[in-house]
């Protein structure tokens, strides 16, 4: 996965807000209604001016974006950095193989997991349920 060139960022901005068909007084409209809706929207922000900013929700690895949202300056609250923009990073480079030892040098013994030599670790017995299976191995007692 690759870091986004985009700041993280949450924008606090107060919308604008519609009803439903539903019957209000006065005193409900004044105390209830009479205020924007407070949201908080997360992004990768990539622009930020005196008109707004405008978010991505979804970066692809070819850099392209997605789910844009913008937001007028007007209605920001305030804009809160989660994450700062990573430099990218160049591409790994493939790892070349290990040049191969030279045919004189015989390869290193390879060595038991405990003191117990590998001659002395003896098949288990098998049952007849497991007698198409090779036997697993167990150390002597």
């Amino acid at each position: 996965m690759k870091g986004s060139a985009h700041p993280l960022v949450a924008v606090v901005w107060d919308d604008a807000k519609a009803t439903a068909v539903v019957e209000y007084d006065l005193n409900e409209v004044r105390t209830q209604f009479h205020k924007p809706a407070r949201y908080t929207t997360y992004g990768l922000l990539l622009v930020d001016d005196e008109q707004g900013v405008t978010l991505a929700s979804e970066e692809g690895d070819d850099q392209n974006l997605r789910g844009l949202s913008f937001i007028p300056r007007q209605m920001i609250v305030e804009v809160v950095t989660l994450l700062k923009r990573r430099a990218r990073k160049p591409s790994p480079r493939k790892r070349q193989a290990a040049p191969a030892a030279p045919a004189s040098v015989p390869p290193a013994p390879l060595q038991a997991a405990s003191a117990a030599p590998l001659a002395e670790i003896q098949p288990a017995a098998t049952s007849p349920a497991t007698a198409d299976r090779p036997a697993p191995l167990q150390r002597p007692a």
